[in-house]
């Protein structure tokens, strides 16, 4: 997901404010994870979900995804020095998930509310803050005239990885089917080679929960950086179930099959934040979503496939995505697409 400025700027006071706190009270029982010295205000060694239970307790709670989003926010802006060993997987570059920063802040001692100000402004003085002067207008801050046009320098946003577009946990009651799900577990590792995944069984039965609880470990584990064989760059959820196709907001179709794949190509364009390339026309922007998934490791879950009336058409398009891409599909109807996990089979003999 792209950086998330307005959320960044509310979330890195919050979370400057308890370290704040943290460092000027009780170092010691923290065991010197947060502190000041001649750089500013350090932490070392510090997970997201440690933060997390940080700012509950020195502050008001922000969960590690917005504190993530809030320290990239900080980064780009010069606020916060990054101090963590590299981590280069075979086709992203990020950081370790042990944060060591330090943020520069005006004032190195603990003066948390002239630090605040200097950085968010001061209301009462109606005085701008530095985080306001360096972030840049957007795009829609631009200056014209008949003969010449003045645009500002502006930050660009970059994609936060991992990205999803998972629905919440509440979506589905996951029923639990231990041995199924540790053989889906093995199957979407990325030291597998298997790339194509079917999960069949009549209405009902858990497919999709089957699929999303597997899913969801996956991204808590690629959040948190705890096991390279699960740690993909986007995990995506693409359904239809009770969805009418539509070419709303997508690429105008001329064939059947294309309007079939176009709520796909929708979904993976948005969660990437590139929905530019759903106005390419459509052997366009199939080549361009190719070009994309290249770069990435990905998880594409394909959901309710038996409600699209062209069937093969849909798994034509879904073998020739890039080979690296790991595909998993549900369907009331038994397909030959890669791997099969029969939910049906596994009912008769319980």
């Amino acid at each position: 997901m792209a950086l998330s400025w307005n959320k960044g700027r509310e979330n890195a006071k919050l979370l400057i404010e308890a370290l704040h706190r943290i460092a000027n009270k009780s170092p010691q029982a923290l065991e010197n994870k947060v502190y000041w010295d001649e750089g500013g205000l350090r932490t070392k060694n510090v997970t997201l979900k440690e933060l997390e239970s940080l700012t509950e307790k020195y502050g008001q709670k922000i969960d590690y995804e917005n504190i993530r989003n809030a320290l990239q926010c900080l980064k780009k802006l010069d606020f916060l020095e990054d101090y963590r060993p590299l981590i280069i997987p075979s086709k992203t570059k990020t950081g370790s998930n042990k944060w060591n920063f330090v943020m520069k802040l005006k004032l190195l001692y603990d003066d948390e509310g002239l630090n605040i100000n200097w950085l968010f402004g001061d209301g009462k003085k109606q005085k701008q803050g530095e985080w306001d002067k360096r972030k840049q207008p957007e795009k829609s801050d631009i200056n014209s005239d008949k003969s010449s046009i003045v645009i500002t320098q502006m930050i660009e946003d970059e994609l936060l990885l991992p990205c999803h577009n998972l629905p919440n946990s509440s979506y589905v009651e996951f029923v639990v089917r231990d041995i199924q799900l540790t053989y889906l577990k093995e199957k979407l590792s990325l030291k597998n080679n298997i790339s194509k995944i079917t999960i069949t069984g009549i209405g009902g039965i858990g497919k999709t929960s089957l699929i999303l609880e597997a899913a969801n470990y996956c991204l808590t584990v690629s959040q948190e950086k705890s096991d390279e064989n699960y740690e993909y760059d986007a995990i995506i959820f693409s359904t239809f179930k009770q969805k009418e196709i539509t070419s709303e907001e997508i690429i105008t179709p001329s064939y059947k099959k294309e309007l079939s794949c176009q709520q796909i190509l929708k979904d993976i364009a948005t969660t990437f934040e590139q929905k530019e390339l759903l106005k390419l026309d459509f052997n366009s922007c199939i080549d361009a979503i190719q070009d994309l998934l290249r770069k990435y490791k990905t998880l594409l879950i394909v959901d309710n496939l038996e409600t699209v009336e062209d069937i093969n058409d849909i798994i034509w398009f879904l073998r020739n995505l890039p080979k690296d891409v790991k595909v998993v599909i549900t369907s009331r109807k038994k397909t030959d697409f890669g791997v099969n996990i029969d939910l049906d089979e596994v009912s008769k003999k319980s």
